[in-house]
């Protein structure tokens, strides 16, 4: 009898930070979980470019920054976009 296992890898690269918070659509984001590309959800947002200092990202989602003199510190919802690639 044969058993099959199945494992899960789970790659993380990690990118360097540039903030170590960020102000997105009023909600305070810590960039400790914002910047490693990971199977969690959390990378390839408007919060993860905006901790990394990235311009666009693919994942789910291709997300980039429309206004490349944003302010980190209290970003809006012009300032970066989201869509969903896969439609």
């Amino acid at each position: 009898m044969f058993i099959l296992s199945l494992c899960v890898f789970i790659s993380d690269e990690v990118l360097p930070k540039v903030h170590d918070t960020i102000k997105f659509k009023g909600n305070d984001y810590n960039c400790d979980h914002f910047h490693t590309t990971n199977n969690f959800g959390t990378w390839c947002g408007c919060p993860f470019l905006a901790c990394t200092g990235g311009q666009d990202c693919y994942g789910t989602y291709h997300c980039f920054i429309k206004n490349k003199n944003y302010d980190y510190r209290d970003m809006k919802d012009e300032d970066c976009d989201c869509h969903d690639h896969r439609k």
